[in-house]
């Protein structure tokens, strides 16, 4: 595919066409392979993602047991808003309360949110057989 071609059956990339002289050009090296603009942004969020969190053996846990079978417990007063994600990223299921259920996930590394005493908390989770 090339600047300007229909993309035809591709669904995945969108894209469109400015000629060479599209204002948002001017000053630009349009050699192929170059950067138009540098996100300043990109290597914190690279760096800032949902599975770099605390390591399991973190003394300041709240969830217990960990690893954990059919169901664990968040140590606190109060929680809420409690997601759980794979290690996709994906939110696989939600909770309130301190009692977690993972009866219906398969043995594996899980990511836990959830507000505990009204802070927000984001730990690693064993599930096991």
């Amino acid at each position: 595919m090339a600047q300007g071609n229909a993309p035809g059956t591709n669904t995945v990339f969108r894209y469109e066409f400015y000629p060479t002289d599209f204002s948002g050009f001017t000053g630009k090296d349009l050699t192929h392979g170059v950067e138009l603009e540098k996100n300043p942004y990109s290597k914190r969020l690279c760096e800032n993602n949902n599975i770099g969190i605390k390591p399991l053996e973190s003394k300041n846990s709240f969830i217990n047991p960990n690893p954990a079978g059919d169901f664990a417990f968040v140590l606190a007063e109060t929680v809420e808003n409690g997601r759980i994600y794979n290690t996709a990223g994906r939110c696989v299921g939600t909770f309130n309360g301190n009692r977690i259920n993972l009866s219906r996930f398969k043995p594996g590394i899980f990511t836990v949110t959830f507000t505990a005493d009204g802070k927000h908390q984001q730990e690693k989770l064993l599930k096991v057989e």
